[in-house]
């Protein structure tokens, strides 16, 4: 079976109903996850705008809408962005702050911004950040990882943005 350009959890668990934040199909994931899991995946250059972002790394931010029905109590949604210049992450979540704190729920939707300078390399805690997204030519995407927690997350309008 054929996952085109996007697969992960996110694929099987497409929906479009009062819970969205536009009208428009979303991505939802409500299960108890303990190691590393695909949440969604671009592979290779297809429907990806690293050639237009280049190197204006500093001009683009990375945008996602969010709605986090139950706190994470440990791991973490982990970013990436994986080419030639490295492998880049960007972690969210209770695995990247002090031990035993959370991630909380949201009131809703939130917009999460996070700009392309602060994904890092060494699984998001090194200090080399990506220069040239037109290398992004393996993976763009997200999955959990870093530990067990009850992930009842809902994600829409993955994008990238021009400051």
């Amino acid at each position: 079976d054929t996952k085109n350009a996007w697969w992960g959890k996110m694929q099987g668990n497409v929906r479009n109903d009062a819970e969205s934040v536009d009208g428009t199909n979303y991505g939802w994931v409500n299960e108890d996850l303990g190691g590393w899991t695909d949440m969604f995946w671009r592979n290779s250059a297809n429907d990806f705008p690293g050639a237009v972002i280049g190197t204006d790394v500093n001009g683009y931010v990375l945008k996602f809408d969010i709605n986090i029905k139950e706190p994470f109590t440990g791991g973490n949604l982990k970013l990436r962005l994986n080419g030639s210049e490295g492998d880049f992450w960007y972690p969210i979540g209770p695995a990247t702050t002090p031990s035993g704190s959370t991630k909380n729920s949201t009131d809703g939707w939130e917009t999460i911004t996070v700009r392309i300078t602060d994904f890092k390399d060494n699984y998001g805690w090194g200090s080399n950040s990506p220069t040239d997204l037109s290398v992004i030519t393996n993976e763009f995407g997200m999955a959990w990882d870093n530990g067990a927690s009850k992930v009842n997350v809902l994600i829409d309008n993955v994008r990238f943005e021009k400051l």
